[in-house]
Formats: structure tokens, sequence, C-alpha cells
């Protein structure tokens, strides 16, 4: 990969990483969020060690629409 591409997708990912921080931050004072998350991560936790590919990617996609949602 070109340095100046290696640069840029640094810069992206920095960029993304602060604004997921900061959302988080937001997103966990919600009322009841933290038991949310955490029961998404189980689920999402049992499908891989089940072996479901489909099943973690539902669960990871519906974990982060709901945080999106928030």
């Amino acid at each position: 990969m070109p340095r100046s591409a290696r640069t840029s997708f640094g810069s992206l990912h920095n960029v993304v990483q602060v604004w997921l921080a900061e959302h988080r931050r937001v997103a966990i004072q919600q009322p009841g969020a933290g038991e949310r998350a955490f029961a998404r991560h189980v689920e999402i936790f049992e499908a891989i060690k089940a072996g479901d590919a489909e099943a973690a990617e539902a669960a990871v996609t519906a974990h982060l629409q709901e945080t999106i949602d928030a």
C-alpha cells in the first residue's frame, strides 16, 4: 500500500475512532443501554461459539444499528 494511502487511511481511522468514542460516551448514558449492549455482546459471542456466521453477522448488525439509533 502506498504511503499516501496509509496516511489517508490512518487519518480517517482516527476521525472515526474519535466519533465512536464520543457516541459511546453519550449512548451509554441512556437508561438500560449498558444492559442492552451486554446482552447483544453475549448474543454475538454465543453465535460465534456455535460457529453460526449468519447469526453472528445478524447480531453484530443489530447491535451496530441500535448503537447508531441511540
